[in-house]
């Protein structure tokens, strides 16, 4: 009986956190504090004041690692962010990038981490390519959607 509840408080946790993670993700500005408990399950998301929001909202420009120059958008194919975080192109601080431009990339092949909530995320190519550049930089904060690294197909190569 005991394991039968603990599945369930698992599985019911578990389903918060993704609700949680989704309404975070939902939203323009990350939230300032996330806070879930087991038990008697709790959830608590706050927002920064509307000052801060607006500094966390300011334009930035990323600057790309590799180049596409000129080529036809079309011969690309991105790997995008699956919620709003922060990307890494590394395992750990100091560790080797899980790739580098003009590595060879399999479908489903880990090319990042995306922190968000102090969650951290594996971000996997959804199609096979090689990597023609990286549109993000190394820990920058990423929106949903924002496109990663762009992938030369390798029918195009």
């Amino acid at each position: 009986m005991t394991d039968s509840l603990d599945s369930i408080n698992d599985e019911l946790l578990a389903s918060v956190c993704a609700r949680a993670a989704q309404l975070a993700a939902d939203q323009k500005v990350p939230p300032q504090l996330v806070r879930v408990h087991a038990g008697d399950i709790s959830v608590e998301i706050a927002w920064p004041e509307v000052q801060q929001a607006t500094a966390l909202l300011a334009p930035r420009a990323p600057e790309p690692t590799g180049d596409p120059g000129e080529l036809d958008l079309d011969t690309f194919s991105y790997v995008c962010a699956p919620t709003v975080g922060r990307f890494y192109h590394c395992p750990a601080p100091g560790a080797a990038p899980f790739v580098t431009v003009g590595d060879s990339v399999a479908e489903g092949q880990q090319i990042g981490i995306l922190e968000a909530m102090k969650l951290m995320m594996p971000v996997t190519a959804e199609t096979a390519g090689i990597v023609e550049c990286f549109l993000t930089p190394n820990e920058a904060q990423v929106e949903y959607g924002e496109r990663l690294v762009a992938l030369v197909n390798h029918d195009n190569t």
